[in-house]
């Protein structure tokens, strides 16, 4: 049976209640009516340091055949499958330890960037057709989003594993979505279909 690893992050800044968060603790909830696939899940702490090191330790505990994070992008209206990791930390959001690096290397003497290697078009066909507003993005930024997506990339690459990997981003939601917007219920479903299709 394939193992797959899901994560999200909790609040940070502005963010008291972080969708990624409600998704991924949603999915746990289901976890065991699942006979497909192995689940794991978890919470990664907003701290650039923190966050990469535990991911990190969650694809050499779990070995994953399929990896996907998924993270907040307040701005957006969309579900982004991101397609690069930067080698980046630049940021004036403080992180939740207060760290604000800028212009700052995640790995030193590593590559500047990993392509996500999941089928990103037709993640977003299959999102598109689910009714789910979806575009891809070329990277996820430089702040605590792309460390993970980064380092999980990099961890991946260096020792040679098999596992897919990448990073999507999905917009704040509200609790209850009215006149058909999108609700962290409605992508819960649709992420359970998706990762049926990828297994």
């Amino acid at each position: 049976m394939k193992t797959i690893l899901l994560t999200g992050f909790g609040p940070f800044g502005d963010v008291e209640k972080n969708p990624s968060q409600a998704l991924i603790e949603e999915l746990e909830r289901r976890k065991d009516i699942i006979d497909e696939f192995r689940l794991e899940t978890e919470i990664l702490p907003v701290v650039y340091s923190d966050a990469v090191d535990r991911i990190q330790i969650l694809i050499r505990q779990y070995e994953p055949e399929i990896l996907i994070s998924f993270g907040v992008a307040a701005r957006r209206e969309k579900v982004c499958p991101e397609r690069v990791a930067l080698n980046l930390k630049d940021t004036h959001q403080p992180d939740n330890a207060g760290n604000t690096p800028e212009g700052e290397l995640i790995f030193p003497n590593a590559p500047l960037a990993y392509y996500s290697n999941l089928p990103l078009l037709a993640i977003r066909d299959f999102l598109q057709n689910a009714s789910i507003p979806t575009e891809i993005s070329n990277h996820a930024g430089a702040y605590i989003c792309n460390a993970v997506f980064y380092a999980a990339a990099h961890e991946i690459v260096t020792t040679e594993r098999d596992t897919r990997y990448g990073f999507i981003h999905i917009p704040l939601m509200p609790k209850e979505a009215p006149n058909g917007e999108l609700s962290t219920q409605m992508l819960v479903d649709v992420v359970v279909e998706l990762l049926l299709e990828l297994v």
